[in-house]
């Protein structure tokens, strides 16, 4: 696998990175009636996780748009988090210029790119990640950002703890061997066909795991 040793190794210092630079948003969730995520690749697997996460624990509707614009009901009550690793992503611009316009409140999640520049321009919240990662392989930063924001709006932030999780996956060896094993065996049956049985909470990893093999 190419990122094996790499990119994949370094997963547990993004969560750190994310958790070391998060700054509170202040937002209330009483201010909103919907929060939407917009990403597309690891972006949008990001959302669809945390939405999977929080469905059954969050009052308001979580939606995870993959799209040029947005649904017709956001509104001035509606939070866009928008993320985009690049910064430069068509949909993502385009929806950030759509929630702009309907007076959404807007988070952002990005290294640069467009997508910062304006959100500098229009006084919005930046949260950033580092920019030495192929997109696909940052999902650390969107994933810890995201979980960090909505734990902030539950008013549970003080009881989040995410350096025992940078801990337990520092060790990167076990993981790596675990990893090696899967790989080896889809190598050998690659011209096979697999299906993936999950439940809806682990969907969005089932799809991710298959994004990954493919």
């Amino acid at each position: 696998m190419k990122y094996l040793s790499s990119e994949l190794s370094r997963f547990s210092s993004q969560i750190k990175y994310a958790t070391e630079n998060y700054n509170l948003h202040d937002l209330k969730l009483t201010d909103f009636a919907q929060v939407l995520i917009s990403g597309l690749g690891g972006s949008g697997i990001a959302g669809k996780i945390v939405k999977g996460y929080f469905q059954n624990k969050f009052l308001l509707p979580i939606d995870v748009i993959s799209d040029y614009v947005l649904p017709a009901y956001v509104n001035e009550r509606t939070l866009v988090i928008v993320s985009s690793y690049s910064g430069n992503t068509e949909e993502s611009l385009a929806m950030y210029e759509d929630a702009r316009a309907k007076n959404c409140t807007i988070i952002v999640l990005s290294t640069g790119g467009k997508l910062v520049e304006w959100a500098k321009r229009d006084k919005v919240l930046i949260y950033f990640a580092e920019s030495e990662f192929p997109p696909r392989m940052a999902l650390g930063y969107s994933l810890t950002y995201l979980f960090l924001i909505f734990f902030e709006l539950l008013q549970e932030l003080d009881n989040v703890n995410f350096l025992d999780l940078v801990n337990t996956l520092s060790d990167f060896n076990s993981f790596k061997k675990r990893a090696k094993l899967l790989a080896d065996f889809f190598t050998e049956t690659i011209k096979q066909k697999f299906v993936l049985i999950v439940d809806t909470l682990y969907e969005p990893v089932a799809i991710r795991f298959a994004q990954q093999i493919n």
